[in-house]
């Protein structure tokens, strides 16, 4: 069975415990768990959820601003990238890194939320 959405968030059911605010990956399965470095994640929890919980998912092709959770300090307009545990930063450590967006804002340190204007890398 097929179906789709029209919006900018979709429901997913968590493979995993999911903090608010950090990037996710859909599974084989069709779960989401926390995007790690390298993953290509679909978006971002909007909530947190434990295993098996429902979790509203902000997809990052979606019309709007996101808030993500910085792995460090964070110039504004800058490109971010997923890091580990579902949080963003703007330096690359690897050429397989996943762009996930801009910085709106600045973020000074590891565990900042910041606004980020999100995209789908074409990388």
């Amino acid at each position: 069975m097929s179906q789709y959405v029209e919006t900018s968030t979709k429901s997913f059911i968590a493979g995993a415990t999911i903090a608010a605010n950090t990037l996710v990956k859909l599974t084989a399965v069709g779960k989401v768990e926390t995007a790690e470095l390298d993953d290509a994640p679909i978006g971002v929890a909007l909530e947190p959820a434990a295993a098996n919980g429902h979790v509203a998912v902000k997809l990052l092709n979606c019309d709007g601003t996101v808030k993500m959770i910085a792995a460090g300090a964070i110039s504004a307009n800058a490109k971010v990238y997923c890091k580990n545990d579902g949080k963003c930063d703007d330096d690359t450590t690897s050429s397989s890194e996943i762009a996930v967006g801009y910085a709106l804002e600045a973020a000074g340190a590891d565990g900042d939320i910041i606004e980020v204007l999100p995209f789908i890398s074409q990388s």
